[in-house]
């Protein structure tokens, strides 16, 4: 197995993968480093409700929302008087529950989860390399894995307690897999599909925008079979995608008592995008 490790690294492709891997999860972990923004300091961001989350969930409280963490400009409580925990579905419960993994292991530490999305950034920008790779060639892919491994906004996001470094790497993730196991083959197994439609669970359970991206790669997954050979196929990846969506919604139902399939921003975020005062 060592041996074979070795010499892949030897390749064009493993020299691309490790150099990019290296580059990008270097650079995120010296901004992890220097920069040491706490979610824990008083201020008001998103941070503040994803670190929060995750701390409840290690602990064995649920996914619930904690009015005690959020404090105004100066530095006096949002909501006074109120310590009650309540189930929450402001945000999807993916990176909470990722983040959560880490705190449960390593006592709530902020730097270790920092340095979780150090990794995935680095692991995007190598999957950015394998899907431009597959689309346009060897050199186009060590120019988009580059780029991403040195993109400012990426490493900027570093760390940051905040769910937009895991949902870009597992939309990097959802799409290679896609790319590779099914659009590539002529005739793709079930199973690959259906692991499609899960991590476009995933992803959309990361960052609620994404819900709807499955229907485009349904819409691929037609154009690539034909629709008379879609029946099965469209199931299976539906089903996958229902693995995550379906228990999130009955529990939603069960606690908020709203059937709520994605969360409850999206009214707010609607009107805030739409209303005339927007910026």
């Amino acid at each position: 197995m060592f041996e074979s490790a070795r010499t892949w690294a030897g390749t064009p492709v493993g020299r691309a993968v490790l150099i990019i891997f290296v580059v990008a999860l270097g650079l995120r972990v010296l901004t992890v480093a220097v920069v040491r923004p706490d979610p824990r300091d008083g201020r008001f961001d998103d941070s503040v409700w994803f670190d929060s989350t995750a701390r409840h969930l290690a602990a064995g409280d649920g996914y619930v929302f904690d009015p005690t963490v959020w404090h105004g400009p100066d530095g006096q409580p949002l909501f006074p008087g109120e310590t009650k925990l309540s189930p929450t579905a402001l945000w999807p419960p993916g990176y909470p529950f990722a983040l959560a993994t880490v705190y449960r292991w390593t006592g709530n530490s902020i730097t270790a989860g920092q340095l979780l999305n150090a990794l995935c950034g680095a692991a995007t920008a190598v999957l950015v390399f394998a899907i431009a790779r597959k689309l346009f060639g060897q050199a186009e892919g060590v120019a988009a894995g580059g780029l991403m491994a040195l993109f400012p906004g990426s490493i900027y996001f570093t760390p940051l307690i905040m769910s937009e470094t895991m949902f870009v790497f597992m939309l990097a993730a959802t799409l290679a897999f896609f790319l590779y196991f099914v659009l590539d083959q002529q005739e793709p197994h079930l199973d690959a599909i259906a692991a499609s439609g899960l991590l476009a669970g995933l992803t959309a359970m990361m960052h609620f925008e994404f819900i709807a991206f499955p229907a485009v790669m349904l819409v691929l997954l037609g154009c690539h079979l034909g629709a008379r050979r879609m029946a099965m196929p469209a199931a299976a990846f539906i089903a996958g995608a229902a693995l995550l969506f379906v228990p999130w919604t009955i529990r939603n139902r069960i606690t908020l008592g709203e059937t709520i399939v994605s969360t409850t921003q999206v009214g707010r975020l609607a009107v805030q995008g739409h209303d005339a005062r927007s910026e």
